[in-house]
């Protein structure tokens, strides 16, 4: 795995035979999803670099409240296109080797409440011509400014890269205002080495491998996308900002009543 940095933009690159896994964050400037036309961009990038094909992964890695998506045509999306012609064209000329393999996974190591789903913290480390390289993906829907950077300098001396991903799990959004990034509500010591237990269990699960990329189109497929969620979110939190004086409002008006009919009543 080669990483390039350009602007705002820190892209990683491996290749797998001629084919690249791509996998792009604007870490440490924060940034909600990255926009598809960027992703696909990238792509495009990457062929036109060398790669057979190639397939476009947004770290959501670094988010602020009020973050804004990444949106084609900004200065961080340039960024990512260019770092990701400049990384694939470095990972052409970097060493190859044969391949193995590690994976490991601690699940359930938070709740939903503290930022982290059930799937929790997984590994996949990679060694090629003597280098391990890592990917750490947590089940949360980004990562608080600061803390990507703690677990890649505490993973410094275990691997030689290392890039820190989210699934962008929206079943932990369970807070009022449905902002709760991994690292708001848990212990940054303790879940860095929570990290950096299940990296080197994956380095001991090292193994010979093989990998391949594909891709393709599915027609007909309704995608929820960034956009759908944002306004989901906002109806349900208006809701709920209108059900609350709307419940203190009927429950005094019962309260009222109650108290009026027993003096009517006597």
């Amino acid at each position: 795995m080669v990483r390039v940095r350009a602007g705002k933009a820190n892209v990683c690159v491996q290749l797998f035979g001629e084919r690249a896994l791509v996998v792009a964050s604007l870490a440490p400037n924060p940034t909600d999803d990255i926009d598809r036309a960027v992703g696909f961009r990238a792509t495009q990038e990457a062929r036109l670099a060398g790669a057979e094909d190639a397939i476009f992964v947004d770290a959501h890695n670094c988010l602020e409240l009020g973050s804004g998506l990444t949106y084609f045509g900004t200065s961080g999306a340039h960024d990512i296109i260019e770092a990701t012609r400049m990384a694939v064209e470095k990972a052409r000329a970097a060493p190859r080797g044969p391949l193995t393999v590690g994976f490991a996974s601690r699940r359930e190591i938070a709740s939903p409440e503290e930022g982290i789903g059930s799937e929790g913290v997984q590994a996949l480390v990679t060694e090629v011509a003597g280098k391990k390289s890592a990917l750490v993906l947590f089940d949360g829907n980004n990562m608080i400014p600061g803390l990507r950077d703690k677990i890649r300098e505490r993973l410094a001396s275990v691997v030689e890269d290392v890039e820190i991903l989210t699934t962008d799990n929206h079943s932990v959004n369970v807070t009022l205002g449905g902002f709760n990034p991994v690292g708001l509500h848990y212990d940054h010591g303790e879940l860095v080495e929570a990290t950096a237990k299940v990296v080197k269990e994956a380095i001991g699960n090292l193994e010979p491998a093989g990998a391949g990329i594909a891709s393709g189109y599915v027609e007909d497929l309704q995608v929820f996308g960034p956009e759908s969620a944002a306004r989901l979110t906002t109806s349900v939190n208006a809701t709920v900002a209108i059900l609350r004086p709307a419940f203190v409002a009927t429950f005094l008006l019962a309260l009222t009543a109650s108290v009026l009919s027993l003096f009517l009543l006597d």
